[in-house]
Parts: C-alpha cells; sequence; structure tokens
C-alpha cells in the first residue's frame, strides 16, 4: 500500500522548459500524500516527458531492493504501483518457470514481468488491489489500471499538454497550480452536495467528487496514452461471462455443498490477505461480516491476532458487546476504543483534509478511530467491507428481493407471506415502507427498470449496481483514507473478485431467505460464531452517535454560527443554516435529539464548510522540500 503520482507532458506541450518544474511539482505532489507512504519515496524522471513518484508503506520485501519508482532492466519498463497483489508468489512461480529470473521478492516486479511476459492481460491473473502506471519503453506509452471494485485511488487531469495523475486529488491539485491551472469546483455539484450529501452520477464512469475538471479513473479499467495524447480503454474483467459459467454447477448443488463451498472460497481469499511480511490485525466491529473474517483468520494464521472495535458504552448505537463475545469465543486480544464527540470535534479538520473531499458520512468517527488504534499496533488490518453490497446485507435490498420474487409468478398469496417473514426481522419503519412499496405495483414497474445489467434476478441487479456504481464506490473511499491516514493497509477479503463471482452466481434464496438477509453465510458461520452475532436481526453498520454529540458539543455548532460569512453560503441559503442550528438549541432545551433529516444536513454543511476553509490553504503552503 502506497502512493502513486505521475506527470506526463505530450509531445506538443507548451510547457517546454519542463524538466526543472516537474521535479519541483513531483516532490510537492509527494509530500501531500506522504502519509499514504511514509517508509520510503521515490521519484524518477524517466525522460523529458515523463516523471513518475512513490510514496512506499512496505508490506512484501521490506527492504530497499523494493524501492519504486521499479525498473525491468530486460524490458526497461518502469513501475509506480500502489496496493497488493495476493497472488504473486503463484504468478512468480509460473513466470520462473517461463525463464524469468528476480531480483527482489516484491509483488512489484512480479508485475513488471507479468506485463513482459503478457502485456495486458497479465492484468486478468492478478487477485488483489491496485493503482498503477507503467511505462511501456518499446511502445513509448504510459499504461495505468486500477483494480476491479476500484479499492485503490487513482484520480487524473488532463489537458492538450499534459496528463496528471495521483492517489490523491490534493496532489494533482498542487501540480496543476504550479502550472497555472485551477481546479474548478462544480457549483451544481457542491448545491447538491450541501442538499442530499451526494454529487452526482454517470453510470459509466464513478464520479462521485466535486470537481469539474478533475477524473476519477474508472475501477476495472486500464488506460494506454502515448505521446501524442492519444488514449484507449479496455476492460480486463467481465463479471457476467464468469458468472454465467458458475451459475449453472451451484443451482444443482444443495444448500450444504453451497455453504461448504462459499467456506472454501473465503478461507483461500482470508489465507491471501493474510500474506505480509509485517503485523496484521482485524478491524472487528461486532457485525457478521467482520466477526466471520475474524473467526475464519483465527484458524489461518498461526500467532495471536489483535482486533479493534468501537465500543459506544454511553449511546444505544454500539456493537461493542457483540465484538467481545467474538473476541472472548476466539481468544483474541480485542481492543475496545471508546470515542466521544470531542475526540471526533479536535480530529475533524484533519479527517476531512484527508478524506480530500466532502463527505456523507458521519460513520468516519468510528473508521477513522479504529484505524488510528490499530496503527500503533499493526501495518496491516482485515476488515469486512464490500459484504453487504454483494450478499445482501442492507435491509432496503428488501425491496428488489420482495418485487422480484412477486414478478416471477405475481402471486399475492406469495406476496404477503415473504412479508410475513420479513416482519421480525428487521426495523417496524423499514417494514412499513417496505409493504406500502410491495402492493404499489407501479413501483413494481419502476423498480425493475433502475438497473439495467445483464443479471437476470432483480436483486443481483440491484446488487451488482451498488457494488459497481453507488454505495460501494463510496466506502472504499472512506476505507481507504481513513486507512492510509494513519499509513495503514486495509484489506478487504469479500472483494476477492472469484469470490465475488461465486456470491454473485448463488441464488436468490442463498442471499434473502425465510426474510434473513444474508443467509448463505449466516448458515455457513453458524458453529463459529456466537449465535448472537450470527442470527442477529439489525443491521448497524458503523453507527455514530453524532446526534447526540451534536447537542453536547456547541464546537460543532460554533463551526457555522457566523452565517453571514460562511463560505458555503454560496452553496446553500444562510438563512436555511440559521434554521438548522436553531434546531439544534431546541433539541438541547427538550433534552432530545434532532430527526435524522436535520442531523445529515448539519453534517453536510459542516463538511463543505470546512473543506472549502482548508483545502486551498493546505495545498497552498505545500513544502517543495521532501519531507521525510
Amino acid at each position: 500500500m502506497c502512493g502513486i503520482s505521475g506527470i506526463f507532458h505530450f509531445n506538443n506541450s507548451k510547457y517546454l522548459d519542463r524538466i526543472h518544474l516537474m521535479k519541483k511539482q513531483m516532490i510537492g505532489m509527494l509530500n501531500l500524500i506522504a502519509h499514504r507512504g511514509p517508509d520510503d519515496h521515490g521519484l524518477e524522471l524517466i525522460n523529458e516527458n515523463l516523471i513518475l513518484g512513490h510514496r512506499r508503506l512496505s508490506i512484501i520485501d521490506t527492504s530497499s531492493v523494493g524501492k519504486q519508482p521499479m525498473v525491468d532492466e530486460s524490458t526497461k519498463n518502469w513501475i509506480t504501483f500502489n496496493g497488493e497483489i495476493y497472488n504473486y508468489v503463484e504468478i512468480r512461480q509460473e513466470l520462473e518457470s517461463l525463464g524469468h529470473i528476480f531480483k527482489t521478492h516484491t509483488d512489484t516486479e512480479v508485475i513488471l514481468k507479468a506485463y513482459a511476459q503478457w502485456g495486458v492481460k497479465c492484468f486478468s491473473k492478478f487477485v488483489g488491489m491496485w493503482a498503477l502506471a507503467i511505462w511501456d519503453e518499446k511502445d513509448q506509452k504510459l499504461l495505468l489500471s486500477r483494480d476491479r471494485n476500484g479499492m485503490k485511488p487513482l484520480y487524473y487531469y488532463k489537458d492538450k499538454d499534459v496528463f496528471i495523475f495521483a492517489s490523491e486529488f490534493k496532489a494533482i491539485i498542487y501540480a496543476m497550480k504550479l502550472l497555472g491551472i485551477d481546479a474548478i469546483l462544480s457549483t451544481s455539484k457542491l448545491q447538491g452536495f450541501a442538499a442530499i450529501g451526494y454529487y452526482a452520477h454517470n453510470r459509466n464512469h464513478f464520479q462521485e467528487h466535486p470537481f469539474e475538471n478533475l477524473n476519477d479513473f474508472p475501477h476495472n479499467q486500464i488506460m494506454a496514452i502515448d505521446r501524442t495524447s492519444k488514449e484507449r480503454y479496455f476492460d480486463y474483467w467481465d463479471v457476467f461471462d464468469s458468472v454465467g459459467k458458475i451459475k449453472p454447477m451451484l443451482e444443482k448443488m444443495t444448500i450444504e455443498n453451497r455453504c461448504e463451498m462459499l467456506k472454501n472460497k473465503l478461507e483461500t481469499s482470508i489465507k491471501r490477505h493474510l500474506r505480509s511480511d509485517v503485523p496484521i490485525g482485524l478491524s472487528l466491529s461486532g457485525g457478521l461480516d467482520s466477526s466471520s473474517i475474524s473467526a475464519i483468520a483465527k484458524g489461518l494464521h498461526n500467532s495471536q491476532l489483535n482486533t479493534y472495535s468501537i465500543d459506544y458504552n454511553k449511546y444505544d448505537c454500539g456493537e461493542g458487546h457483540f465484538a467481545k463475545e467474538v473476541n472472548e469465543m476466539h481468544g483474541f486480544n480485542g481492543h475496545l476504543i471508546d470515542v466521544n464527540g470531542k475526540n471526533f470535534l479536535d480530529d475533524l479538520s484533519e479527517i476531512i483534509w484527508m478524506r480530500d473531499i466532502p463527505t456523507n458520512a458521519y460513520g468516519l468517527a468510528s473508521m477513522w478511530n479504529v484505524m488510528k488504534r490499530a496503527s500503533k499496533d499493526v501495518k496491516v488490518i482485515l476488515s469486512g467491507q464490500g459484504a453487504d453490497e454483494i450478499l445482501a446485507g442492507y435491509h432496503y435490498y428488501y425491496q428488489s428481493y420482495v418485487i422480484g420474487e412477486y414478478q416471477k409468478n405475481n402471486n399475492i398469496d406469495n406476496l404477503s407471506q415473504m412479508l410475513d417473514q420479513i416482519k421480525d426481522k428487521t426495523e417496524a419503519s423499514i417494514f412499513s415502507t417496505l409493504k406500502n412499496l410491495a402492493f404499489d405495483f407501479n413501483y413494481h414497474k419502476k423498480q425493475k427498470a433502475s438497473y439495467q445489467n445483464d443479471f437476470d434476478e432483480l436483486l443481483d441487479r440491484h446488487l451488482y449496481e451498488d457494488m459497481d456504481n453507488n454505495s460501494l464506490p463510496r466506502f472504499l473511499m472512506n476505507e481507504d483514507r481513513c486507512s492510509m491516514a494513519f499509513s495503514l493497509e486495509s484489506r478487504l477479503p469479500f472483494l476477492d473478485h472469484e469470490l465475488i463471482e461465486f456470491i454473485l452466481a448463488l441464488k436468490v434464496s442463498d442471499k434473502i431467505n425465510d426474510g434473513w438477509t444474508k443467509y448463505i453465510l449466516r448458515k455457513t458461520m453458524d458453529k463459529m460464531l456466537p449465535n448472537n452475532v450470527c442470527w442477529r436481526r439489525e443491521k448497524k453498520g458503523y453507527a455514530t452517535p453524532f446526534n447526540h454529540w451534536l447537542i453536547e458539543n456547541q464546537g460543532f455548532k460554533d463551526i457555522l454560527s457566523n452565517t453571514k460569512d460562511l463560505k458555503i453560503n454560496k452553496y446553500m441559503d444562510s438563512q436555511a443554516i440559521s434554521n438548522l442550528l436553531s434546531k439544534i438549541d431546541v433539541a438541547k432545551a427538550n433534552n432530545s435529539v434532532l430527526n435524522g433529516n436535520d442531523v445529515n444536513q448539519i453534517w453536510y454543511c459542516i463538511n463543505l464548510e470546512i473543506w472549502l476553509n482548508e483545502y486551498e490553504t493546505n495545498i497552498k503552503n505545500t513544502n517543495n522540500d521532501f519531507v521525510i
């Protein structure tokens, strides 16, 4: 896990005397992402048009021979790489059998040799997470690639003169500034964020950020760009084809056999994710997903494992008691972290700076503090992120499940029976909404048309859209930023692509059955987890008592109190902000809390105001000398 950056001038670039400037830009870029790789840094002027940079967090082969950017002496190809290739050992063995000789034990060198052997087809062989750039010396082109789900970030700016890329927006914006180019904020996107907490979606290219002229490099893609600025894109993973090949076999199996197969695939994925030359820990929320990873990891790891959990014992939203049960059952060295509103307020500016762009998720408080505490003991942590989007973990998936099953036979009795199964397994408010929508057949038509992809089942189409375009990309950004803020590598075993293919190929009844979400995972883990954890009804995620903190900590309100001089007034009416703040006073006077919509709206405003104040200042003050 690292930070990468690069600047590529095209042949017709107007920046003629650029070599000194490129080096100055690169030093500043690497300083801005120093938290991503404090163990080492490097920059390499590949030619008069291209400079590559790297910040290293040493995980595999921590010796100095793993320094990047790295060159393949046989081809003169260069690489800067962020991520992990979990099956690098097996690929290395295959390459050695083909005559390749290695100088290091890094997965970085494996990528270079794999590219030399197979070209862009090598990316289909990789199991892992990555964002990388390779300079192909023979073809004189720059190649960029990002993993199948976008676990590792990659952004870029491009005009007729130059192409700039990096692991975080802030580094690109700094490089642009030195060229006299401004990052343009989108008024409509920021108005959207201030109002509802979202920017915009483009189904073919996820663009959940506030900039007009910067881009999120698409996951599951390779881009080749040459000196003339001509670019070509390639996909390398066809999930629909892979699922289609597996599905017929799974449909013939019993549920018991499918459970056994799921367990085997989880073990394979987790065993890969445990490969490391540095200490590893476990993020244990107390929910089913992280508990499952922890329980299986215990049987695969030969030393004591630390777990890290949040415990909001003062409020009725914590899951610390569930984490304690898992710790006791498996003998983990558990660390329960108590977080309060003052902690969050003190860290808030740093959280938003590290997040890179404003976020709608105040649940970051929990993730941030887990990573902060874990980084004192370990350099790698395993997390359960991604399971909800492939196994139908969120209760809003009940809508697609109920409507999809009803549309198979249009049987009202069957519809009522499904609702009866769900009733006692979700919150009353969620069930009430579900019941109303279930009998709204005009809504059925809208729901069916909402998710346009190649899966047959409505639920599977919904899951794929969330995994590819909607919720998962935002959660992955949070995971990356919170972990890398503390130079900690977060690994996500549920997003092993072979495991994803298997799960998406399962029957709908394996995902939701008798009202239980993630049914097959619960059944698989039944004997390996406490019953209270495995068969929990409620779904909390990273629950955070921000509604209480708003009342208890005046500092949150103070951020917005001078309503006439706020930077967010450009994006939201100042009177609307005043009205929101007055609700905090009313709630405090009544010894109550705000409703969820008001809490969210206040959070969006606080978040955006801090970001607008600090982002430009921090970039402007960036050092041009290396900060080690």
